[in-house]
C-alpha cells in the first residue's frame, strides 16, 4: 500500500487523512493545508501513523518538505522506466532521429546488476555495436559474445551515437537516463490505455502515480505507453 500526500501552504491550517482506492489499488490520502510551523507536528504524527499501518511508500506534490517523509520512501518512476526500456529506447531514437540498427550504443553502469544485463541484451538485439563501461563485466561480455556474437568494444573502436546510463552520462551525445536521479534529470511523459483513462482522473496520470500503481500490481505495464522523453544531448 502507498499514500498520496498533498500540501497547500496558502490555505488555513487543516489536515485530513483518509483511506480509499485509486485505480483499484488501496491508498491513503494525506491532505495538508497551512504554513509548516502551524502543521508540521500534526503531519509527522499522521505519517508515523501511516507507517504503523504498513505504508512504506508515498507519492507527493513536488514541494512536499523532505523533513515530513518520516522514513517513508518517495516513489519516482525509475523502476517503471527500466520496465519500459524497449519503449523508451524507441522514443529517444525517434526524438533524436538516431539510426539504432546501424549505430553504436554505450551502456554504462556502476555495477553489472540484473537490470543492466537485461538492458545489454535489449541493446545487443537492437543496435549494431554495443560498448560497455562498467566494472566486473567479464561475465556479461562473455554472454554477449556467445549469444549475440558481440565482441568487447571501446570508444576508440566505435563512436557511440547514444548512451544508456545507469549512472552519470560521460559523453556529449544523446542519453537515456536510468539511474537514481533520472526522474529529476530527464522528464518522461506517459499515457495509459483508453480503459485506464476512464478509470483515472487526468491529474492521476503522472509518472509517480503510474509508477505507484504499477509497483502495487494494479496497473499492468502493458497498459502504459511512453508518450515523450526529454532530450539530454
Amino acid at each position: 500500500m502507498f499514500a498520496c500526500f498533498s500540501w497547500n501552504p496558502e490555505q488555513r491550517p487543516d489536515l485530513s487523512l483518509t483511506r480509499g482506492y485509486l485505480g483499484g489499488a488501496p491508498v491513503y490520502r494525506l491532505e495538508v493545508c497551512g504554513a509548516p510551523r502551524r502543521v508540521k507536528r500534526r503531519v509527522k504524527r499522521s505519517v508515523a501513523e501511516l507507517a504503523k499501518r504498513g505504508v512504506r511508500r508515498f507519492v507527493a506534490d513536488g514541494d512536499w518538505p523532505e523533513s515530513w517523509h518520516g522514513g517513508l520512501r518517495r516513489i519516482d518512476d525509475r523502476q517503471l522506466r527500466r520496465a519500459l526500456l524497449p519503449q523508451l529506447l524507441t522514443a529517444v531514437c525517434r526524438a533524436q532521429s538516431l539510426p539504432l540498427p546501424q549505430a553504436a550504443v554505450l551502456l554504462s553502469a556502476p555495477s553489472p546488476s540484473p537490470e543492466v544485463w537485461q538492458a545489454a541484451e535489449l541493446l545487443a538485439r537492437r543496435s549494431r555495436y554495443l560498448l560497455l563501461e562498467l566494472p566486473d563485466s567479464a561475465a556479461l561480455q562473455d554472454m554477449l559474445r556467445r549469444r549475440y556474437g558481440l565482441s568487447a568494444l571501446t570508444r576508440q573502436d566505435r563512436a557511440p551515437l547514444l548512451q544508456v546510463c545507469f549512472g552519470e552520462p560521460s559523453l556529449p551525445v544523446p542519453a537515456l537516463l536510468l539511474g537514481e536521479d533520472s526522474f529529476q534529470r530527464q522528464k518522461v511523459e506517459y499515457a495509459v490505455s483508453p480503459d485506464w483513462q476512464a478509470r483515472l482522473s487526468p491529474s492521476a496520470v503522472t509518472p509517480p502515480l503510474l509508477a505507484a500503481l504499477w509497483e502495487s500490481g494494479a496497473l499492468p505495464a502493458e497498459e502504459i505507453r511512453v508518450a515523450s522523453i526529454a532530450s539530454n544531448a
